[in-house]
């Protein structure tokens, strides 16, 4: 037991379990291309989507673990090795260009619309938010020990905190105070309790926008199923282009982007689609195009496809069709 917490403990642990934890972004991402189908060789196997999904999670509470064992010592009161300074450092280094590039991730889901991560990248916002608190502890945590052994210097590792002169102790426990505060603010963007309060208050259409009410309408009224044609992600229509968003509310359905339907090959092949009518707005155009006088339409934006027979089906509020190419 003791050679295993000595194990756990060892800065090669850390660098290991750390490096993983730093690149577990790309198993997300990996996630993703499978949900979609765009892997290599539709490559597939059964589970492995709820394996990735989880695995982010279960690796950055390891490596919390393995962060907090690393610095027992000097939780303890005790003072880190100065050997174990330089791969510390190199740590360090890396995670801090981590905390800037997940800055950069969050600025682009504020600048643009909800889910922008993860329909691009397949990075939840939560799962970028835990490790940005996880290496903010980092960073945070070996300036704070760094701070401690410049001040009481690196000869008296193993010492009993009773031979520790006043001096020391209270260098000890501002360095303490500090990391105690340094959680304090960085838990501030770890729980955003305002955000998450008014998540939890509204509804459907509060978090998703208008566009809700085409996924209800949907879900409500056809077959499971079926295949949906869903307007090209963008930003004139981020939410329902969005097909993780979409496929939450749309599934088992067979969901396909506006924009694949560019050719007449495609759409021959899809044989059957439905689709809902999207109203125009102030900022975007009606979607689809579809002119009933040359029997075609436009799901694309741009491309003409030819359909042999449209079925509208109208309800109290919106309309969706059955289209046959």
């Amino acid at each position: 037991m003791n050679k295993l917490i000595k194990f756990l403990g060892s800065y090669i642990f850390l660098l290991v379990i750390w490096g993983v934890f730093l690149m577990s972004p790309i198993l997300s991402l990996i996630r993703f291309e499978l949900i979609n189908g765009k892997f290599i060789g539709n490559f597939h196997i059964g589970g492995l989507t709820t394996i990735l999904y989880y695995f982010p999670l279960i690796i950055s509470l390891i490596a919390l673990v393995a962060l907090a064992m690393h610095f027992r010592d000097f939780i303890s009161g005790k003072i880190i090795q100065k050997e174990s300074r330089k791969p510390l450092i190199l740590l360090t280094s890396v995670t801090f260009l981590f905390l800037l590039l997940a800055g950069r991730l969050l600025n682009l889901e504020d600048a643009n619309y909800p889910n922008f991560i993860y329909g691009h990248y397949g990075i939840t916002i939560s799962q970028l938010k835990l490790m940005s608190f996880i290496c903010s502890l980092e960073v945070l945590g070996f300036i704070a020990a760094n701070i401690y052994l410049i001040r009481v210097g690196g000869s008296k590792l193993g010492t009993n905190n009773n031979s520790i002169s006043l001096s020391e102790r209270a260098s000890f426990y501002i360095a303490i105070l500090g990391l105690l505060s340094m959680l304090v603010l960085s838990s501030s963007t770890f729980f955003e309790w305002k955000n998450l309060m008014s998540d939890a208050r509204s509804n459907y259409t509060g978090r998703i926008g208008n566009d809700y009410q085409y996924l209800k309408l949907i879900s409500s009224n056809t077959p499971t199923d079926i295949k949906v044609v869903l307007p090209p992600q963008g930003d004139l229509w981020p939410a329902i282009g969005n097909q993780p968003v979409a496929r939450y509310f749309l599934f088992p359905r067979t969901l396909i982007s506006g924009e694949l339907v560019n050719n007449q090959i495609f759409a021959d092949s899809l044989a059957e689609v439905y689709f809902p009518e999207i109203n125009s707005t102030n900022s975007r155009p009606n979607w689809p195009i579809v002119n009933t006088k040359n029997k075609t339409v436009i799901f694309d934006t741009i491309t003409q496809i030819k359909y042999k027979d449209l079925k509208a089906m109208n309800t109290d509020t919106n309309k969706f069709y059955k289209i046959i190419f």
